[in-house]
């Protein structure tokens, strides 16, 4: 994967000619030769984890990234959901050239909504009945405590939800 220059600098060689720039440059970073030896070695990952394994800075391992992308070096397999906060999805880099897999379209909030309401329910149906779910999920639209009661056990109670600007 490395190639020793003339000049004693490190370039990228991927093809029997070199990877290329598009200034007919050949990539001579150091970070570029690691991240993409280590791609090729572990298979796709996300930038994230690139940096964990590699032991860049997240910036560079981006600009690098984007780099052997513009070039075709690398290209995006897979779209990774973000866990926290939702956001854009994570691009899942792989380390060989390809066609990349584009965007997911975004899911509106109100699909995301009622669909996280169904689930919510749908377990509530499972452990309490339809009855008793369809009172929880009441109590749960109102933002009140709720407490379901069945021969004298509590078998659900709810915290009431924290008011917007008040800390507690």
């Amino acid at each position: 994967m490395r190639d020793q220059r003339a000049d004693g600098r490190t370039a990228v060689r991927d093809l029997p000619g070199g990877v290329l720039m598009k200034t007919g440059r050949p990539i001579d970073s150091p970070a570029a030769v690691d991240i993409l030896g280590w791609l090729r070695m572990h298979g796709p990952a996300e930038v994230q984890e690139i940096v964990y394994r590699v032991g860049d800075s997240l910036k560079r391992s981006q600009e690098v990234m984007r780099l052997l992308h513009s070039i075709g070096v690398v290209h995006i397999s897979a779209w990774r959901p973000c866990t926290i906060g939702g956001g854009r999805p994570a691009k899942v880099w792989n380390g060989w050239p390809g066609k990349d897999i584009p965007l997911p379209a975004p899911i509106p909030a109100s699909t995301s909504r009622r669909e996280s309401w169904h689930r919510t329910h749908q377990r509530h149906v499972q452990n309490y009945g339809v009855a008793i779910a369809n009172k929880i999920m009441r109590a749960r639209n109102n933002g009140g405590a709720d407490q379901v009661v069945i021969d004298g056990k509590t078998v659900y109670q709810r915290r009431p939800r924290k008011q917007q600007g008040v800390n507690t």
